[in-house]
């Protein structure tokens, strides 16, 4: 979607953010006691492959404030990314294409 000029250019470079709907408890939670969400960049770094565990986020992304390790299991698929002013998937990932059907109508 796009942005609003409360969004930092360090955010959004190209003018669109992204709402992510965490599974995560703990990612829910940390949300909640924000007041319902948390502005960050994503831990993928543009045009290269998502990073798929904890140890790899560690090792390759450098000055990070705060890692919240819930589990060293290796993420089996990235999240899916849906634009909503286009209504395409840019990144397929754990939401099926069936889900987003029934979800947008």
């Amino acid at each position: 979607m796009s942005r609003d000029g409360n969004v930092d250019d360090r955010v959004s470079h190209n003018g669109t953010i992204a709402v992510r709907l965490p599974r995560s408890a703990v990612a829910v939670r940390v949300a909640e006691l924000f007041g319902g969400a948390v502005v960050a960049t994503s831990a993928n770094i543009s045009g290269q492959p998502p990073i798929a565990s904890i140890a790899e986020a560690a090792r390759l992304l450098h000055g990070l404030d705060m890692v919240v390790d819930t589990s060293d299991r290796q993420l089996d698929r990235p999240s899916t990314i849906f634009d909503l002013p286009t209504m395409r998937v840019t990144r397929r990932g754990t939401i099926s294409d069936n889900e987003i059907t029934r979800t947008m109508g």
